[in-house]
C-alpha cells in the first residue's frame, strides 16, 4: 500500500504470516494411527506425480514442529495458516477422534501461542480420508454427513470461512449455517449444477420471477453467501472437461481481497478474476437483465467478460433479498463480515477485563483501548465518514452498562461503525465478562 507521503508500506497492525497445508508439509502418513487419505491414494498410484514423489515424510512438521515454530518466530512472524488432516484426526473419516492425532495438534497450538503467533486453522484442505472416498465421496450425502461430525471436534476460536462443495441438501446446509453463527463465521452456500434439470440460468430467472420457490431452497441467514452458477474446469488427471461448485473458487478470492485490501472490502467485482476455469457452464450463462433478478434474490453471480476473465459479481448475504426488508442493515457481506472481524478481534482482545472492578475506571479503559481499535480500521479506509467521529462510537458507561449487569458479572460495550457500502449506522453490541473468575 501506498502511505500519505508516497512512500510504500502497510497499513497499522498489518499481519506477517506464512501458510501450509496438511499433506505439504506433515509427513508420518502411517505413523500414530493417521489413516490415508485421496493424497495419499493419488500420489501412490504410477505416474501420477513427477518422479513418484509422495507425502510419506514430505517436510516431516509433525516431528519436526516446533522448529518450524521458532523459524517463524525468528522471521517475526505473527499468524500461521495450516490445515488440520482429517484422517490424522479421525482415520477412517468416522468414530472416535484419533487421540494422538489430537495431541500433534494441540501441542502445535501450544507452541504458536508461546511464541505469539496467532493460528488460522483450515478444517479441511481436500484430504478427505480413502475410506469415505471409497464409499462415495462428496457426491453422497453420508460423507457431508461425516464431515459435520468432524468439524464438531473444532476447538480454534477463530473461525472465518465455511464451504460445503456442491453439498446443497437442506439439512447439511442448515446445520452449517448455525454452525457459522455460532463461530461468527460465514458459509459460502452452492446451489445444484447449473447443468441440473432446473438449475438452468433460464430456469431459475423464470422461477424467480413468477416467485416460484427454488429447489433446494439456499438458506437465509445474515452469515450466509450463495454463489451460482457452477464453472467449468478441466480434469487435472485427465485433460478432459469438467463443472465444479463455485464455493472454493470463491473462498479464494475473499482471501484474495481480506489479504490486499481488507475484510471491509466486497469480495466481488472485474479485479476479482477466478483462475482454474474456462467460464461458467453453458447453461449458467446470463444476461444483463436476468442477473438484476437474482441479485434482487440475493444471489451473487459468477459472470464472464471479454478482455476481463470469470469474475464474482455479486456481494450480498442470502439475507439480502430486496423483499426482506428486516434485514436490509445485513444486505452486504464486506457489512457483515466487518462486523464479525470487529466482534472477533474485540472478544479476543479484551478479556484482561475479567477480574477487574465493573465499575467507572474500568468502563474509561475499555472505551479507550476500543476507540484505538476503531481508530486504527478507520486510518485503512475501513469505515465511511471523513472524521472518526463521524466513522464510529464507542460508548462504555453507566447507560450501557446496568446495575443488573454489574450484579450479573457483565460490562456491556457499544460499537457502532458507518459501513463503506450504503447502509445505515451499524450496531453491535459487545458484552464482556468482569470481576469474576472465567469458567
Amino acid at each position: 500500500m501506498t502511505s500519505a507521503n508516497g512512500a510504500l508500506g502497510f497499513p497499522e497492525g498489518f499481519a506477517w504470516g506464512s501458510a501450509t497445508a496438511a499433506y505439504q508439509i506433515e509427513g508420518a502418513a502411517s505413523i500414530d494411527g493417521r489413516g490415508p487419505s485421496v493424497w495419499d491414494t493419488f500420489s501412490h498410484a504410477a505416474g501420477n506425480v513427477r518422479g513418484g514423489d509422495t507425502g510419506d515424510i514430505a517436510c516431516d512438521a509433525y516431528h519436526r514442529y516446533r522448529e518450524d515454530v521458532a523459524l517463524m518466530a525468528s522471521l517475526g512472524l505473527k499468524a500461521y495458516r495450516f490445515s488440520i488432516s482429517w484422517p490424522r484426526v479421525q482415520p477412517g473419516g468416522r468414530g472416535p477422534a484419533n487421540p494422538k492425532g489430537l495431541d500433534y495438534y494441540r501441542a502445535l497450538l501450544d507452541e504458536l501461542t508461546a511464541h505469539d503467533i496467532t493460528a488460522m486453522v483450515t478444517l479441511y484442505h481436500w484430504d478427505l480420508p480413502q475410506e469415505l472416498q471409497d464409499e462415495g465421496g462428496w457426491a453422497v450425502r453420508g460423507t457431508a454427513e461425516r464431515f459435520a461430525e468432524y468439524a464438531s471436534l473444532d476447538k480454534v476460536p477463530v473461525f472465518n470461512l465455511l464451504a460445503t462443495p456442491g453439498v446443497t441438501d437442506p439439512g447439511v446446509t442448515s446445520e452449517a449455517v448455525a454452525y457459522c453463527e455460532r463461530k461468527r463465521a460465514l458459509y459460502l452456500v452452492d446451489t445444484p449444477s447449473s447443468e441440473a434439470t432446473g438449475w438452468g440460468a433460464n430456469a431459475v430467472v423464470g422461477d424467480l420471477a413468477l416467485a416460484t420457490a427454488l429447489s433446494p431452497q439456499p438458506p437465509v441467514s445474515i452469515n450466509a453467501a450463495v454463489y451460482y452458477p457452477w464453472l467449468a474446469t478441466t480434469d487435472p488427471v485427465t485433460g478432459s472437461p469438467s463443472t465444479s461448485p463455485p464455493s472454493g473458487f470463491v473462498a479464494g478470492i475473499y482471501g484474495k481481497v481480506d489479504t490486499s485490501q481488507g475484510v471491509w472490502q466486497s469480495p466481488a467485482g472485474i479485479q476479482t478474476t477466478l483462475l482454474g476455469t474456462t467460464g461458467v457452464t453453458p447453461a449458467g450463462v446470463m444476461t444483463d437483465p436476468q442477473q438484476g433478478i437474482l441479485n434482487e434474490n440475493a444471489i451473487n453471480c459468477l459472470r464472464q467478460f471479454p478482455a476481463v476473465g470469470t469474475v464474482v459479481f455479486g456481494a450480498r448475504t442470502t439475507a439480502g433479498a430486496d423483499a426482506n426488508t428486516a434485514q436490509q442493515q445485513w444486505k452486504y457481506v464486506a457489512v457483515r463480515r466487518m462486523a464479525l472481524f470487529i466482534e472477533q478481534s474485540l472478544q479476543a482482545n479484551l478479556t484482561w477485563a475479567v477480574f477487574e472492578p465493573n465499575a467507572e475506571p474500568l468502563w474509561s479503559a475499555l472505551t479507550q483501548e476500543v476507540t484505538a481499535f476503531m481508530l486504527s480500521l478507520f486510518r485503512q479506509g475501513a469505515f465511511a465518514g471523513s472524521t472518526p467521529s463521524q466513522s464510529f462510537v464507542v460508548q462504555c458507561d453507566a447507560t450501557t452498562t446496568t446495575p443488573e449487569d454489574v450484579a450479573n458479572g457483565r460490562v456491556n460495550v457499544l460499537v457502532g461503525f458507518a459501513p463503506l457500502l450504503p447502509a445505515e449506522f451499524v450496531v453491535i453490541q459487545i458484552a464482556q465478562l468482569a470481576g469474576q473468575a472465567q469458567s
